[in-house]
């Protein structure tokens, strides 16, 4: 009886012992499968950054190509308004030649 009762305690031991193989094998699965989708998302996330770092890039040179346009229009302007003083003063200059 004594042999028996170890017998049953080998077998018991050996099923709590695959019931934990089996528990481990679904927790291993489980977290795989988890890692595939971090993965997953990763490459998401980079191809997501690659996007915004070209974005970026893009608006940084529309930027700089604006700041240019906007000197050149600024440039443009201040000649146009020394140009109409010196208008303004030739006809001063003449309108007093007349009058003189």
């Amino acid at each position: 009886t004594r042999l028996k009762a170890q017998r049953a305690e080998l077998e018991a031991t050996r099923e709590r012992q695959e019931e934990q193989r089996e528990a481990m094998a679904k927790e291993l699965a489980a977290l795989q499968e988890g890692e595939a989708k971090l993965q997953e998302e990763m490459k998401a996330m980079k191809k997501k950054k690659g996007e915004l770092e070209r974005a970026a890039t893009s608006a940084t040179a529309e930027k700089e190509q604006l700041e240019g346009d906007t000197q050149q229009l600024e440039q443009k302007h201040l000649e146009a308004e020394r140009e109409v003083k010196e208008l303004r003063r030739r006809m001063e200059e003449e309108r007093l030649g007349l009058e003189g």
